[in-house]
């Protein structure tokens, strides 16, 4: 219950407007019946890397009761081998957010690396 979760998600996107795909994907989520108790924090538009990227952040509450905090960052990067679509989601106790998870989330993401073009 209080630890955490990282998934990079390669899976091409559907739209090339990173909020629209948030959107898609937030809608094609709940209509699953995915993220019991969802409440939207933000979807926005944001430069990532350089790109135009979106990230998402929403609170839900599983089965297990413990409240998490999500945030799915959207972005598509050039590659040799043409675009790559990344989505990069992280999920963790809300209640630990800013003193515990956040710091290494945000450490994770400066090391990552997207495929060279």
């Amino acid at each position: 219950p209080g630890g955490m979760f990282l998934e990079v998600d390669l899976t091409p996107h559907t739209y090339q407007n990173m909020v629209t795909e948030a959107q898609y994907i937030k809608n094609q989520s709940l209509a699953k019946g995915a993220f019991p108790g969802y409440k939207q924090n933000h979807l926005q538009g944001v430069p990532v890397r350089g790109t135009q990227g979106s990230f998402w952040q929403f609170t839900w509450t599983p089965a297990n009761n413990v409240k998490q905090l999500t945030d799915d960052i959207l972005f598509i990067m050039p590659t040799s081998a043409g675009s790559q679509s990344y989505a990069i989601y992280f999920r963790a106790a809300d209640s630990g957010w800013n003193a515990k998870f956040l710091p290494l989330f945000e450490q994770m993401l400066h090391t990552f690396q997207t495929i060279p073009s």
